[in-house]
């Protein structure tokens, strides 16, 4: 007897508001089944930095330190990479984590010239920065490709 009342609280149910459709139609599964609409994408896989160098650059009657970063893109599905720096030890408050630049896809370096040798006169000598990498793409970022750099000159 209870049954036969939930049966027909059902049944009323459908009536009053209409029964859904199938989900589980055959139509409906074969467009999803169809490969050409599926992409799968994932975020990109994290550079590998390779060489860091550093070096002076002397434009303008100005000594800029110059920090090149050099790594491996082993992703095919980046839309480009970011650079973030910051100082470590007694520099990193002068010098907190800040991005520094985005750069394109397949870039396999950066210069980091943003180091003006007149604002700290040979205060840096010894010092360290850490330089983090990271590949992006519009589903997110890879994980962070890091280095460390002395300042030895």
């Amino acid at each position: 007897m209870k049954r036969m009342y939930i049966c027909l609280f059902i049944i009323l149910l459908c009536l009053s508001f209409g029964c859904s459709k199938n989900p589980l139609d055959s139509s409906e599964i074969n467009v999803l089944n169809n490969e050409e609409d599926i992409i799968i994408q994932d975020v990109p896989n994290k550079p590998y930095i390779i060489k860091t160098e550093v070096t002076f650059e002397y434009p303008t009657n100005q000594m800029y330190l110059l920090i090149k970063l050099f790594w491996t893109d082993v992703s095919d599905n980046e839309d480009g990479f970011v650079i973030y720096r910051e100082g470590i030890g007694n520099v990193s408050e002068t010098y907190p984590l800040r991005q520094l630049d985005e750069v394109s896809a397949n870039s396999v370096l950066y210069f980091d010239k943003s180091l003006r040798m007149e604002n700290f006169d040979n205060v840096l000598k010894g010092e360290y920065f850490q330089y983090n990498i990271f590949s992006f793409n519009e589903i997110g970022l890879s994980n962070s490709e890091t280095v460390i750099v002395k300042i030895d000159y």
